[in-house]
């Protein structure tokens, strides 16, 4: 169990003679969750976030000379809940060891402390990617963020799929995922699509992402014809994205951030705080803490503007 930093915590840089001591972390890595994550804000009084989507109406019935119009109702959807959850990180230095503190280490800290909140950040909204085919993570469609058979809201019989499978990243997987974007259908069963943006990718998959999308000409072969992929979507390497040292590799194509009922995708995070300090002294004992808070919720409100597979 963790206590307080005491003076044996700082026993070599008191009894060694050094030139200097460093952290062992990189606290400057900026954040990335906020260049593809949408940012949502909730409502501050309440303890959940939620969100109700409506779809409008069907094609239109041919009218007979002189009838009546048919009449058509649009609907309400099923609303997605977030409840908030408080992550919270302390720390405490006894007064003997802010004292004796010969290379300064105390100081160094409160930046790692705040490095600790963003990697926070980082690995739970990330994890939205890591259980997109988590089959008991699911949306309020009953299906995981990347299925084959998502129901329509108006249809429960008809689906739409945002999961390629298992299949490596190549241009014409690539090309499968932009046909399911450019394909599918509303919650009446008619013709919509998202704008792909997004290539998303672990680590490993950086050098095929960058060789697919960069090249003028078509990858891995030495044909002399034009890749179509050229410049198409953007590479984004997340470090976040967990994979095997051997692979599979999981990648994902999706549409840029917006607002719901845009051209976009439905994955959020929403904040009601973030980086909330507190530093205090202990009078009983005359150590000091420091706190760092925040409160979130994050998600997947729809399958839409989102491709996935889990690589082969």
């Amino acid at each position: 169990m963790a206590s307080a930093n005491y003076t044996q915590n700082l026993f070599q840089s008191q009894s060694k003679v050094l030139w200097k001591v460093f952290e062992k972390t990189t606290p400057e890595a900026p954040p990335i969750f906020d260049r593809w994550f949408n940012e949502w804000e909730g409502d501050k009084e309440r303890s959940f976030f939620q969100i109700l989507p409506f779809y409008g109406f069907g094609p239109l019935a041919l009218k007979n000379e002189g009838s009546s119009p048919a009449l058509d109702q649009f609907g309400e959807g099923t609303a997605s809940f977030f409840p908030y959850s408080t992550y919270s990180l302390k720390y405490g230095i006894t007064q003997e060891a802010d004292v004796e503190d010969p290379m300064k280490i105390n100081g160094k800290l409160p930046r790692l402390l705040r490095f600790a909140e963003d990697q926070t950040v980082e690995l739970l909204t990330w994890n939205q990617f890591n259980q997109a085919f988590n089959a008991s993570v699911v949306l309020w469609d009953g299906q995981s963020l990347c299925s084959t058979a998502h129901p329509l809201a108006s249809q429960p019989t008809a689906t739409y799929s945002n999961s390629l499978g298992a299949v490596s990243l190549t241009p014409e997987t690539l090309q499968q995922a932009e046909i399911l974007m450019a394909t599918l259908p509303d919650d009446r069963n008619l013709a919509t699509f998202r704008t792909p943006k997004f290539l998303v990718v672990p680590p490993p998959l950086q050098k095929t992402a960058e060789e697919i999308v960069g090249s003028a000409y078509y990858p891995y072969t030495n044909e002399n014809r034009i890749n179509v992929q050229q410049d198409k979507l953007e590479p984004m390497v997340s470090r976040y994205i967990t994979y095997t040292s051997t692979g599979p590799y999981p990648w994902f194509v999706t549409a840029g951030k917006g607002e719901p009922g845009a051209d976009a995708h439905l994955v959020f995070v929403s904040f009601k705080h973030r980086h909330r300090q507190k530093i205090w002294l202990d009078d009983d004992t005359g150590n000091i803490y420091h706190k760092t808070e925040m409160r979130l919720t994050q998600g997947a409100v729809d399958g839409r503007g989102f491709v996935g597979s889990q690589g082969a």
